[in-house]
């Protein structure tokens, strides 16, 4: 059985490393032909590092959770004196669980080399958006990185959660006696199973972690939606415009703020040292993710439709005009048109033909 596990296991690895190896290798050749040697390695060094920095963060961090969440239920079947082979194969395979899903991440970060080289490498453009005032750099090299950012740690908190809770999941089975008395699982995060089951509380505050971070993440990008207002197309023209910034921009500060919030719940639930106020703090992170739900309909979606129906519609070029002449001023910078020297012409009266020969001739 072992033999067959390692076979397959080094199938799969032959299956994602073969391909890589031949566009590597194929990469290697054209740049060398064109003697770009050095713009290659150094995307394969950027590459390397990116790669091995998100795997080893990555498996580091699963690891130590789901690493956590195996020795607390060991500790708990000792405790029971239960048989905990079943707990024990759980522990072992930590480190192959944690290495693996190092992997996966480590390799879907090569593809995030030139963001990070941009970013690196970037000078300002000594301009600003009309919008925010932030120079136009931060928003063509910064910014994306900022994004692969968001989008790699919501990945590590989802799947660090799933994993997590996959081990309790599966040590709570394996410990007797039934943690419900065989009552229906909705009943199990009553309060007084939660006292009478501290392991069941303690999977429940080590996911209250994970929630916590996950909706700190989730207030961070809506303050980065607001910043990509600037690339709406919402408005008459390209750009933030009206309804954008007097209703989006103040309905996506509210989420954030309700966000932190219910994120403060979530860590009050995580550290609560009885199970009885961890109860009651669930209940309220329940109540405030429901409001959330609402409030992010009604603000998210709603409100702007609503704002733009009959606040900006009724008199559109008065409302959208500051945003048009932002757009107007952002393209006459991107199309170097502000740089034309631009003068006005006296009235000639009434043209004639003479006139128009004349300036034809001139």
């Amino acid at each position: 059985m072992r033999t067959l596990s390692l076979a397959i296991g080094l199938a799969v690895l032959a299956l994602i490393l073969v391909p890589l190896g031949l566009e590597l290798w194929l990469d290697a050749r054209w740049f060398t032909a064109q003697g770009l040697e050095a713009i290659f390695f150094l995307r394969l060094r950027t590459q390397l590092l990116l790669g091995l920095a998100a795997g080893v963060v990555t498996a580091a961090f699963i690891g130590l959770n789901i690493g956590w969440a195996t020795w607390r239920l060991r500790r708990a079947a000792a405790k029971e004196d239960q048989d905990a082979r079943a707990l024990k194969a759980m522990t072992a395979a930590v480190p192959a669980v944690s290495a693996v899903l190092g992997m996966f991440f480590g390799l879907a970060a090569f593809g995030d080399w030139q963001t990070v080289l941009g970013f690196q490498a970037q000078i300002p453009f000594g301009q600003t958006d009309p919008t925010f005032g932030r120079d136009i750099a931060f928003y063509v090299w910064t910014l994306p990185l900022i994004l692969v950012a968001r989008g790699w740690i919501v990945g590590l908190l989802i799947v660090g959660a799933l994993a997590t809770a996959a081990i309790y999941a599966i040590g709570l089975m394996a410990i007797e006696p039934p943690l419900t008395n065989a009552q229906p699982y909705p009943y199990i995060l009553r309060e007084r199973d939660l006292a009478a089951h501290p392991l069941l509380s303690a999977a429940m505050r080590h996911l209250a972690l994970f929630g916590s971070a996950l909706l700190l993440v989730l207030a961070g990008s809506y303050w980065l939606n607001n910043l990509l207002l600037v690339y709406s197309s919402r408005g008459v023209v390209f750009g933030a415009s009206a309804t954008d910034m007097r209703a989006v921009y103040p309905a996506n500060l509210a989420l954030a703020g309700l966000a932190v919030l219910m994120a403060l719940v979530l860590l009050l639930v995580a550290v609560r040292p009885r199970a009885r106020n961890a109860a009651g703090l669930l209940t309220l992170a329940g109540g405030a993710g429901g409001l959330w739900l609402a409030l992010a309909f009604l603000l998210g979606e709603v409100w702007p439709g609503t704002y733009e129906q009959f606040a900006v519609h009724p008199q559109q070029l008065a409302a959208e005009l500051p945003y048009i002449q932002n757009n107007i001023v952002s393209t006459r910078q991107a199309m170097d048109l502000d740089r034309i020297d631009t003068r006005d012409l006296q009235d000639p009266g009434t043209l004639d033909a003479n006139i128009l020969q004349r300036d034809q001739d001139a």
